[in-house]
């Protein structure tokens, strides 16, 4: 019986983390191609793409090594992009925390934004799953994830060009975001959180502070300066320190507390300040990404603000994910086209 209940929590994680694979795909195909403007090999694409699964952070490295940072400069700076996976981790423990140790590494391996999130979600509204149940979800959710974020990196490298801007993909991850803890939305307090988030956000990240990690421009020249025929094995070894370091230091933040915590039980009041992790994050993540996108050379877009309003308001209202992500989408492109974007 455990083993067919844990068989239908894991399909259910893979349905439940589908719709992310919109969102995933182009922005591993992205890193594939801004990588290897960079000057990377296959081996070293995939393994960034398969040690650190993080997507800003692996950004954040590539633009500081096209300008020449310091090595621990990189992994430092990369590393900090990555130090919310704690706080997921810490959220996460009390459900996962019974859970054998090589499990629990498993799942800190896979804790990224959006399976974080899908999860979260369903833990909320099934809390009758046992360990065994959630940690099969967790995991099914990751299968997708995971496995489209590696092939799209591959496939990006292999492209070896942009991907078509009117697309406008580079709105699909906020978009994300936003579906991901608009059905989390449940409460005053959770709404309060929500918004604090973003103040702070805002206020910490104007304009001339935000670091432009997706600026494919600046990266592929400096790239170019420094392509393959210009790299000696100084300049590859430095490649492989990064990739190490940055994936252990993202391991190691994501185990935190899943493997320090385990089984023992947290204080009530921690318990209940964990319930608001989602939403006292990832609105901030999301924040600056719609009130001054980089598409729009950093300035406020009516387009882009209209598809974040749309994504936002369908997700809290019917508390379906896909369909926030669905609204957003189609809200942007209906906007981009009344205001001739």
């Amino acid at each position: 019986m455990p083993r067919a209940a844990h068989r239908r929590a894991f399909l259910q994680g893979m349905r439940d983390g589908a719709p992310f694979l919109i969102v995933i795909v182009p922005f591993g195909l992205l890193f594939g191609v801004v990588a290897r403007e960079a000057g990377w090999d296959m081996a070293e694409i995939l393994g960034m793409s398969v040690l650190v699964i993080a997507g800003a952070s692996q950004f954040t490295a590539l633009q500081l090594m096209a300008h020449e940072a310091p090595t621990f400069v990189v992994i430092l700076a990369a590393t900090a992009v990555n130090l919310r996976h704690a706080m997921y981790s810490a959220s996460l423990a009390p459900h996962l925390g019974r859970l054998p140790v090589w499990r629990r590494a498993l799942v800190a391996y896979c804790l990224v934004d959006q399976t974080y999130g899908v999860a979260i979600n369903r833990y909320a509204v099934a809390p009758a799953m046992s360990a065994g149940e959630k940690a099969a979800f967790f995991l099914g959710t990751a299968t997708g994830t995971c496995s489209c974020w590696y092939a799209a990196s591959v496939a990006g490298a292999l492209l070896g060009r942009g991907l078509p801007p009117a697309l406008a993909l580079d709105f699909a991850v906020p978009v994300a975001f936003i579906a991901l803890f608009a059905p989390a939305l449940r409460s005053p307090p959770h709404l309060v959180a929500a918004v604090v988030s973003v103040v702070v956000a805002l206020t910490l990240s104007g304009p001339p502070l935000r670091a432009r990690t997706h600026d494919r421009r600046a990266l592929g020249h400096a790239g170019r300066g420094r392509g393959r025929g210009a790299r000696g094995a100084a300049a590859v070894s430095e490649v492989w320190t990064v990739i190490l370091g940055l994936g252990l230091a993202t391991f190691l933040i994501r185990f935190s507390f899943l493997g320090l915590i385990g089984d023992r039980a947290l204080p009530e009041w921690a318990l209940r300040l964990l319930r608001y992790v989602s939403v006292a994050v990832m609105p901030g993540l999301v924040a600056p990404l719609v009130v001054w996108p980089d598409a729009a050379g950093g300035a406020p877009e009516p387009a882009r603000m209209t598809a974040a309003a749309a994504a936002l308001a369908f997700g809290a209202a019917t508390r379906s994910v896909l369909g926030a992500i669905g609204a957003g989408m189609a809200a942007l492109y209906l906007a981009l086209w009344a205001f001739g974007s």
